[in-house]
Parts: C-alpha cells; structure tokens; sequence
C-alpha cells in the first residue's frame, strides 16, 4: 500500500507546526482531502514503511537534507492520568529517526542527497514510529540546481497488524 505524501514540490519548507500541517495518517485525524478512501485505516497500525523519494526535470540537482516529521497527540489531563477529557488534547511534532542535535530525523544521515543519475535524484529510506503519529510531514531543505520537482510515497509493503 503506498501513499503520495509530495507532489511535484519546488522548494525547501520549514518545519511543520500545527495539528493540522501534513498528511493525515491516523483515521481519528483523517481528512479526506488528502487521502484515498482505499487507504482507509491503513496506517493505523503500521509503525514503519519505505520514503520513496524522486526528484525529475533537474540538473546539478541538490537537496542540503530531508527531515521526516511526525505529529503525537498527547494528553493534557492532571499528573498521573492515564487520560484527558475530550477535547482538551495537545501534541507536538516529533523528528522520526535516529541522529543528533540539528541532524535528528534527517534521512541519508543527514548528508545531502544527490543526484543518483543525471538530472534526477532518487532515494529509499526506512521510516519507523509511524503508529504513534497523527500526522506526518516532510522538511525539505535548501534545493540547488536547476529547479526540478520532487515527488515522495510512503509505501508499507503487506498487511498492517493490529
């Protein structure tokens, strides 16, 4: 099962803020504008998928770093509480993956991605702790070169387990 989460991005963004920037991967968070009714509940219970990432229309392409983000409801409820009423839940973006300092959640070990042919970059990272996320968004870098589109998927391959 695969989702596209960019499509045809020209330019470096900054990191998400808000529960409601990226794509929506929980079903509680679904927002049907972004997604395939296929993909329904799909990406409840899968904790890691493949970043299919594929740059076109370049040359000298560069992108510094792709950082992958991921938003984590959390509870507001009092010290101790297992829960928080309805409505009074809060969260906050997360860098998914390992590194540290300005590096942490920076795909290809934070080192820039190049071009892996001419004109075009391509690129297959593992990105885990996607069950715990709401939402999920990538952080694109300065993008050098001649300006060229960059699409990306997470794909899980089988079947999501409860």
């Amino acid at each position: 099962m695969q989702v596209q989460i960019l499509n045809g991005v020209t330019a470096a963004n900054g990191q998400p803020s808000g529960a409601t920037a990226g794509m929506p991967l929980n079903k509680s968070m679904r927002d049907m504008q972004f997604i395939n009714p296929q993909l329904d509940g799909f990406f409840d219970n899968v904790d890691e998928a493949d970043l299919v990432l594929k740059t076109a229309g370049g040359t000298s392409s560069n992108i510094s770093y792709i950082r992958a983000w991921g938003y984590v409801e959390l509870s507001k409820g009092a010290a101790g509480a297992t829960s928080a009423p309805r409505g009074t839940e809060a969260g906050d973006w997360f860098p998914l993956g390992t590194g540290t300092g300005a590096n942490k959640g920076k795909l290809n070990g934070g080192a820039a991605l190049d071009e892996s042919k001419t004109g075009i970059i391509l690129h297959i990272e593992k990105v885990r702790g996607l069950r715990e996320c709401s939402r999920f968004q990538l952080e694109i870098g300065v993008v050098t070169g001649t300006p060229s589109t960059i699409d990306a998927w997470l794909v899980a391959r089988g079947q999501a387990q409860p």
